[in-house]
């Protein structure tokens, strides 16, 4: 439901492993939720699925397989009350989030063949990859070890001063660039 309120549409963009999803955001929504939470901007992160060319390589790193794979991806984005995305994080490349698929390199080995096919990983699986959490020298944390990487990840991209009322304003391409 806060998908449908706050996400005005969407569109592909890029190709390959840098192929992502761009959001656009409602305008009034957006300045509702920052206003009810009296907030400067929001932090969206949507999780998608999408299939793109990748490159899997197995588990020796001896052989590898590029094909079309489907991938959960997180996309994220700072958010303005006005609807202006300032910053995008749009999680291309080796960022997935979740793999789906895997490519079969020990079913193709014992069966003496070239040919890797490409399987879905079940359900179960894909909950005990998301239920993994990360161990650290004072245990566990509380947090599922993707969950952490992602907004680690997120984190460090993000840099300080990116709302800076003192900054000459920069073109939203220089702050999807980084600089």
């Amino acid at each position: 439901q806060l998908y449908a309120e706050v996400v005005k549409g969407s569109s592909l963009r890029g190709e390959g492993e840098s192929l992502y999803r761009h959001y656009d955001f409602a305008d009034a929504s957006v300045a509702s939720l920052a206003q009810r939470n009296v907030v400067d901007a929001l932090l969206i992160v949507i999780l998608n699925g999408v299939e793109r060319q990748d490159k899997r390589w197995d588990r020796r790193h001896l052989s590898y397989l590029q094909a079309d794979f489907n991938d959960i991806v997180a996309t994220a984005a700072v958010v303005l009350p006005s609807g202006e995305i300032i910053w995008e994080y749009p999680g291309t490349g080796d960022e997935e989030f979740l793999a789906m698929q895997y490519p079969d390199f020990d079913e193709a080995f014992y069966n003496t063949t070239d040919q890797v096919r490409v399987k879905y990983i079940t359900s179960a699986g894909l909950e005990r990859t998301l239920e993994e959490q990360e161990s650290g020298v004072f245990g566990k944390s509380e947090f599922s070890r993707r969950y952490l990487r992602l907004f680690s990840v997120i984190a460090a991209e993000l840099k300080p001063g990116l709302q800076n009322p003192f900054k000459a304003k920069e073109s939203s391409s220089s702050v999807l660039n980084g600089k």
